[in-house]
């Protein structure tokens, strides 16, 4: 990401950019540990759709944790 980012926006925007993402690309790395399991065990079509799934659902539940805190405040 920094590498197409850096040219094209600059750099306080890119640091921007990659200081917000570090929990939805756990997320994604998740995900794919999920496709690599399933996939082998399942099939590809099971193993797409529960990485998938599970993708949506983390980034469901970091919004939600997200909007819980700004009710709070």
């Amino acid at each position: 990401m920094m590498l197409i980012l850096h040219p094209r926006i600059g750099g306080p925007a890119t640091a921007a950019v990659l200081a917000n993402s570090g929990w939805g690309l756990i997320g994604l790395g998740i995900a794919i540990a999920v496709l690599h399991v399933a996939a082998l065990r399942f099939g590809s079509v099971v193993g797409l759709s529960l990485a998938l799934a599970t993708c949506v659902s983390w980034n469901l539940g970091l919004w939600w944790n997200g909007r819980r805190k700004l009710v709070r405040v």
